[in-house]
């Protein structure tokens, strides 16, 4: 009994009926089996429309042959005529688009980080110098630093009054 070409994983027997009788019957099944198990190519009606010249673009070039990618279809730019390439070129755009907004923003971000540490420590030198200044108003406004300061001007007039102050009373037409 003789196995059938056209079946890769069942396995039919021939019938009597279906085994040729000599050599020559053979090869000519052979030569029509051969034949049937090529891919026909499908009649391509050329239409100009955008639509179909889309659909075209992107169809995929090898059906039957899917060819591993290796180091030098990606160096020497083969990878870029193929067709799953094409298909994600919308894809790798928005990936590239939002990488170049995402390095953008860590920019800004990081500029604007760098000037809020320059204003913190130019609060914080402010800040101590009002402190200083404060501390020396103080010092210098008690009663006994400008009574101090009095005594030595020669030309001041000012002196400290012996008297404690006391209230004058007037009175008014409501009373």
């Amino acid at each position: 009994m003789r196995k059938r070409k056209n079946t890769p994983d069942v396995t039919e027997e021939l019938t009597e009926l279906e085994q040729p009788d000599n050599e020559q019957e053979l090869a000519e099944e052979d030569f029509e089996k051969d034949e049937e198990n090529e891919v026909a190519e499908p009649i391509v009606i050329k239409d100009d429309s955008l639509p179909a010249k889309l659909e075209r673009f992107t169809q995929r070039e090898d059906l039957g042959s899917k060819k591993k990618i290796s180091l030098k279809d990606i160096l020497g730019g083969e990878i870029l005529t193929g067709s799953t390439f094409r298909k994600q070129l919308g894809l790798i755009a928005i990936c590239v688009f939002y990488i170049i907004v995402y390095i953008t923003n860590r920019y800004q971000a990081q500029q604007e980080l760098i000037e809020i540490e320059e204003l913190k420590t130019k609060l914080q030198e402010q800040k101590y110098y009002s402190l200083t200044r404060s501390g020396e108003f103080t010092i210098k406004s008690r009663q006994s630093q400008v009574e101090k300061m009095l005594k030595q001007t020669p030309d001041s007039m000012l002196a400290t009054p012996s008297e404690p102050p006391f209230i004058i009373k007037t009175t008014t037409e409501e009373e």
